[in-house]
C-alpha cells in the first residue's frame, strides 16, 4: 500500500496523491507528474527514488518507472513492449520490434530473449532494464513504409520480409498467422495495402 509509510514531505505527500490517478501497471516517468505545482523535475526524481527503497514503485530502466501489479506478495516487472510504447510516445517516436523479441510478441518464441533488437525512425538508443534485458535500437527509416500505421501488421510485415517467405517453417506459419487473425480492425484493413504475396502467406481475403 502507498499508504504504508509516513509521508512527512510535502512534496511526497503530493506525488502519493498524484499517484492514485494511476492504476497498478501503469508505466510513469517524472513527466507524467509535471502538473503538481511546486515541485521540480529533480525534485520528483528524487522522490520516485525513494517510492523505490519503500516498495512503492520499481525501477524500470533510467528515467522510467512502474506502478507495479502484484502477485503472490510481489511487484511484477512491466512488459518491455509496454516500456516502449510510452517511451515512444514520449519522445515521439514509431517502433518495430525484430528478430527473436518479434517471435516472442508473435508467439513463435515462448521465452523473451536477454537481448532485443528492435527499429525506430528516429535514431539510435540502447536501454538496458532492471530484469537483465538489454535493448539495442537501430534507426531505419525502410521498417516505416508511410501505407502501414499499425504498429502490430508492421512488425508483422517486417519480419516476414527479414525472413522470407520460403524460410519461414510450417509451425511458424500458423503462429504468424494467428497473430494476424488477432490484430485489431484497423490493422486487418490496412493489410489490404501489403504485398501480394504476404497477402497470400497469410491467407488475406
Amino acid at each position: 500500500m502507498i499508504t504504508n509509510f509516513i509521508i512527512a514531505d510535502s512534496g511526497m505527500y503530493k506525488v502519493i496523491n498524484h499517484l492514485k490517478k494511476f492504476t497498478r501497471g501503469t508505466i510513469l516517468t517524472v513527466e507524467d507528474f509535471k502538473e503538481i505545482k511546486g515541485l521540480s523535475y529533480t525534485h520528483i526524481r528524487t522522490l520516485f527514488v525513494t517510492l523505490c527503497t519503500k516498495n512503492v514503485l520499481i525501477r524500470v530502466c533510467r528515467g522510467v518507472y512502474c506502478y507495479p501489479k502484484i502477485e503472490g506478495g510481489k511487484p511484477i516487472f512491466p512488459p518491455i513492449i509496454s516500456v516502449l510504447s510510452k517511451l515512444s510516445k514520449r519522445d515521439n517516436y514509431e517502433i518495430c520490434p525484430a528478430g527473436e523479441y518479434a517471435e516472442y510478441l508473435m508467439g513463435i518464441r515462448e521465452t523473451i530473449p536477454n537481448n532485443i533488437i528492435c527499429y525506430n525512425n528516429d535514431k539510435i538508443k540502447t536501454i538496458n532494464f532492471e530484469n537483465g534485458v538489454s535493448l539495442k535500437i537501430f534507426s531505419s527509416k525502410r521498417c516505416f513504409p508511410a501505407y502501414i500505421k499499425n504498429q502490430e501488421l508492421r512488425m508483422l510485415v517486417n519480419y516476414i520480409n527479414n525472413i522470407g517467405i520460403t524460410n519461414i517453417r510450417k509451425c511458424d506459419k500458423e503462429k504468424l498467422i494467428e497473430y494476424y487473425n488477432n490484430l485489431d480492425r484497423d490493422g486487418k484493413q490496412e493489410a489490404q495495402k501489403i504485398s501480394s504475396e504476404i497477402i497470400d502467406f497469410l491467407g488475406i481475403k
